[in-house]
């Protein structure tokens, strides 16, 4: 075998280049390797990809890329199925975490709960939303309309009429978005001479110890938090947020995440540099985010995350 200058090659470097375009043909066909050469991930690997995390009190619960559900921290619910024990059967498109307890929606819009969860999972109600606060669930059906059950704090359960895109409630006060993008919110807290209901519309609603909304341009706006250590989320567009214990994170659209509010000297608010995210989810005292190539990364009290 001969190159095109001629020159004979000996027989071990003409063993070497067919080794090579043996890799090469193998990396062709099937495609596995890029522009850096590295290996197609493993079985192992791919179990350790997410597409979703929320995260509670002290504890956190994340959404394989399979649909399976994992949870990881601390458990404190004294339940015969406490906080970490997530189903380990069915595929699973959402999961949502409270101060006791978590629910997630199967693919086949019925739900899960598991820890202390207040009132059941309403079994026979198929839903396309769900959200927890610390005492309550509440979830969108599939028809649109809205239900909340738990100790009805407030008066959470007592939702209104009309059909909704996304919800979200804290104790004593809860606010959904209606299909006209509109805010309904209702709960004792609403009647409060220091709460107000934001005109508007907007794409997505977050509670935590306070609200805030993410308006139909990508700007947020918060209310309902007498003591203003939210009131002041950052200009500019979002394209999703989340609200925790007195602080917010939001995902911009080329996925940087920044955080308002209260951060505790653990840092929940303090995301880390660098770093790219396509979701976030603010807990308590910990913070975690879904980074682009779906690893879940926490900050703050990390012991509260895998």
């Amino acid at each position: 075998m001969s190159i095109h200058s001629g020159v004979k090659m000996s027989p071990w470097r003409t063993s070497s280049v067919r080794v090579l375009l043996t890799v090469l043909a193998a990396c062709l066909l099937t495609m596995a390797c890029g522009a850096s050469g590295s290996a197609p991930e493993s079985g192992a690997q791919q179990a350790e990809l997410y597409q979703a995390v929320s995260a509670g009190s002290k504890f956190t619960c994340g959404l394989r890329l399979d649909g399976s559900v994992q949870c990881w921290g601390w458990d404190e619910a004294s339940e015969s199925k406490g906080m970490l024990d997530a189903p380990r059967r069915g595929k699973f498109v959402a999961v949502v975490s409270g101060d006791y307890g978590n629910c997630a929606l199967r693919d086949n819009g019925r739900l899960k709960c598991w820890g202390r969860v207040d009132g059941g999972s309403k079994p026979l109600t198929r839903f396309s939303t769900v959200r927890m606060n610390a005492w309550e669930v509440c979830a969108i059906r599939q028809d649109g309309k809205l239900q909340c059950w738990g100790r009805n704090l407030g008066n959470v359960a007592d939702v209104p009429n009309g059909t909704f895109v996304d919800v979200a409630a804290d104790n004593f006060y809860a606010c959904a978005i209606r299909s006209d993008r509109r805010l309904a919110c209702w709960g004792s807290l609403a009647y409060e001479p220091w709460n107000h209901t934001p005109f508007g519309e907007f794409q997505s609603v977050s509670a935590g110890f306070g609200m805030c909304g993410l308006r139909v341009g990508g700007e947020i706006e918060c209310w309902n938090d007498p003591d203003n250590k939210m009131q002041n989320p950052p200009p500019g567009e979002f394209a999703s947020i989340s609200v925790g214990a007195w602080y917010g994170c939001g995902v911009r659209p080329d996925g940087r995440v920044e955080c308002w509010g209260e951060d505790s000297k653990h840092g929940k608010a303090s995301p880390p540099p660098g770093l790219r995210f396509s979701s976030v989810s603010a807990g308590d005292e910990h913070t975690c985010g879904i980074t682009l190539g779906h690893k879940i990364v926490c900050w703050g009290l990390t012991e509260y995350g895998p």
